[in-house]
């Protein structure tokens, strides 16, 4: 509830899973995930404080938080992100080539050139290359690469991490 909302007796904070994950691992797995996109720390810092604030019940209680954990556990290793920048044609094939490789630690983003407007997180420069490929995890990339068999290489072994 927003805190413009009328006086209430109980205010729920919801922090175990039940048939539908905890709004509050939701909340901090998407906060973490937007930080990284857009390199605001703000979000990162939000998505800290919730997994802070549920600590003791996590230690306590792993199993009944499931979606907690998990946003601890990104908040800790932060999933890769795999920025790919080209033409539209080209980033469709690597999309599809890509979407056929178990990479369950990393988002891939295909953004075609000319897009403005973009976080600077993600408003990587045109390369010579038909597709260039970005892979990061927090604010560290690796050098940009326009070799699909190279970057796929990459990606698995930053999601056995």
């Amino acid at each position: 509830t927003s805190n413009e909302h009328e006086a209430l007796l109980y205010r729920p904070k919801p922090d175990h899973d039940a048939s539908l994950p905890s709004g509050n691992g939701i909340a901090a797995l998407a906060l973490g995930r937007l930080a990284l996109l857009t390199g605001e720390e703000r979000y990162a810092h939000a998505a800290q404080r919730t997994v802070q604030s549920f600590a003791g019940l996590m230690e306590r209680h792993p199993m009944g938080c499931a979606t907690l954990v998990q946003a601890l556990d990104e908040t800790l290793i932060p999933p890769s992100v795999l920025v790919l920048r080209g033409e539209p044609t080209a980033l469709a094939e690597w999309s599809r080539d890509l979407a056929q490789e178990f990479l369950p630690y990393t988002t891939v983003l295909a953004i075609p050139d000319g897009i403005a407007g973009l976080p600077s997180v993600l408003d990587k420069p045109a390369q010579s290359a038909p597709v260039t490929g970005w892979l990061c995890r927090g604010p560290v990339c690796l050098a940009p690469s326009g070799d699909l068999q190279a970057l796929k290489t990459a990606c698995r072994a930053q999601d056995s991490v």
